[in-house]
C-alpha cells in the first residue's frame, strides 16, 4: 500500500509536480554576484584611487554589500514570487445512497517563504509526509502538530523553497449527488448536484448502456447522449479494490484525470457497474476538493 513505501521528496516531486522548475535561479544570482565583484574590487577602487579619497572604502563597501543583498533580494521575490503553489488531486468514491465518500489522492505544497500558520486539515484526514526513511536515528528536524480544534501541521511540514507532499485519505459524510430522471421519450438526463462544474460524466443505464456528457455546470440539468465510441459495461468487481491498494496513488490520480479521453473513467464506470447491483453507475471528473484540502498557507520571510 502507498503509506507503506512513500516516495522521498524528489522522487514525489517528479511523479506529481507542484511547480514547474524546482531550480535556484543560478544563472541569474551568477551574474549578480559577478557584477556586485566587479563593483565591489576594480571598479571601487579605480574610482577612490583616482579621486584620492580611498578612505571612503569604509563605507563605500558596506553599501554595495548591502544593495547587493536587497538585490538577491528582489530578485528572488520576482523569480518565484510569495504567493505558495499548491497542487490537489483526488480520487472519489461516491455512496450517495449512504451519504458517504472516500478520498485518495496527494497533495502538494510549495512555499517561497516558510508558512508562518502552517497547514489545516480536519482530523478525519489521513496524512502520509512523502520523506526520505533510512530508519530511526534521533537526529533531523522536528515537526509539531496541533490536534487543539483541527488537525494543524504547525512548523517543519512546508519549509521555504522544498515541496511538501502528503498522500492523502479520507472517509466522510457527504450530501452531494447526481439525481438521474427518464424523460417521455427515454432519454436520461441528470441534475448536477455536486457543487461544482463536472467536466465530463459517464453513466451506465439499466441495460449496460454507457452515455456521456459534458460542462455541466453545478445546479444544471444536462440530457445525456451516446459517446462517439459507444460502450458498454462491464468489468471486474475487485478493480476498485486493486487501485485501493495500489503503491502509487500519484499515478492513480494521474490516469484519472489527464487520459480522461483514453476511456479510463468509462472503464471505472464499467468497474462500478459490476461492483454493484445498482441501476446505474456513473463515473465524473471536477475540479472540485473537500473542504478540509483546501488549505491555504500564509507566509513569513525565513
Amino acid at each position: 500500500m502507498p503509506w507503506k513505501s512513500t516516495p522521498n521528496i524528489r522522487t514525489a516531486n517528479t511523479r506529481f509536480p507542484v511547480v514547474d522548475k524546482l531550480q535556484v535561479p543560478v544563472r541569474g544570482l551568477f551574474f549578480i554576484i559577478l557584477g556586485f565583484a566587479v563593483l565591489f574590487g576594480p571598479v571601487n577602487m579605480i574610482l577612490l584611487a583616482r579621486t584620492n579619497r580611498r578612505v571612503w572604502l569604509l563605507w563605500t563597501v558596506p553599501v554595495i554589500s548591502v544593495l547587493t543583498c536587497l538585490l538577491v533580494f528582489v530578485y528572488s521575490l520576482l523569480a518565484e514570487g510569495i504567493t505558495p503553489s499548491i497542487r490537489l488531486e483526488g480520487f472519489t468514491v461516491l455512496d450517495e445512497p449512504g451519504r458517504r465518500a472516500t478520498t485518495l489522492g496527494m497533495a502538494a505544497y510549495y512555499c517561497p517563504l516558510t508558512a508562518s500558520e502552517g497547514l489545516h486539515f480536519d482530523p478525519d484526514t489521513e496524512l502520509t509526509l512523502c520523506v526520505d526513511r533510512f530508519g530511526y536515528t534521533g537526529s533531523g528536524a522536528g515537526r509539531d502538530i496541533d490536534w487543539t480544534r483541527d488537525q494543524h501541521l504547525e512548523s517543519g511540514w512546508a519549509m521555504a523553497r522544498v515541496p511538501a507532499h502528503f498522500i492523502v485519505r479520507k472517509s466522510e459524510v457527504r450530501r452531494e449527488r447526481l439525481q438521474t430522471m427518464e424523460k417521455p421519450d427515454g432519454n436520461l438526463s441528470v441534475v448536477n448536484g455536486l457543487g461544482e462544474k463536472i467536466a465530463q460524466l459517464w453513466l451506465a443505464d439499466r441495460q449496460g448502456n454507457i452515455l456521456e456528457a459534458r460542462d455541466i455546470p453545478a445546479g444544471q440539468q444536462v440530457v445525456l447522449e451516446k459517446p462517439a465510441a459507444p460502450a458498454r459495461a462491464g468489468g471486474s468487481p475487485d478493480q476498485l479494490r486493486r487501485l485501493y491498494v495500489s503503491t502509487d496513488w500519484a499515478g492513480l490520480v494521474n490516469v484519472a484525470t489527464t487520459r480522461i479521453e483514453g476511456s479510463v473513467l468509462r472503464r471505472m464506470c464499467r468497474t462500478m457497474m459490476a461492483a454493484w447491483p445498482a441501476p446505474r453507475a456513473r463515473a465524473a471528473c471536477t475540479n472540485s476538493r473537500s473542504r478540509s484540502e483546501r488549505a491555504s498557507p500564509r507566509t513569513t520571510r525565513q
